[in-house]
């Protein structure tokens, strides 16, 4: 456990189609926290359960 830090800083998150990456909770981009830490108030009720895919184009 005492190199799980450093090895964390080497791995990636391969987001695929995005279905299943929480666009606010997931740390989906690399060297950043989860967006919804990042953004103060609330969020709109159509925001709460967005997914990446409904942000990539073509769904790709």
């Amino acid at each position: 456990m005492l190199g799980w830090e450093k090895c964390k800083e080497g791995l990636t998150w391969i987001v695929g189609n995005g279905k299943r990456t929480d666009f606010w909770l997931d740390s989906w981009i690399p060297n950043t926290p989860p967006l919804r830490t990042l953004v103060s108030g609330p969020l709109p009720c159509d925001e709460l359960n967005r997914l990446v895919s409904s942000t990539l184009k073509n769904g790709v």
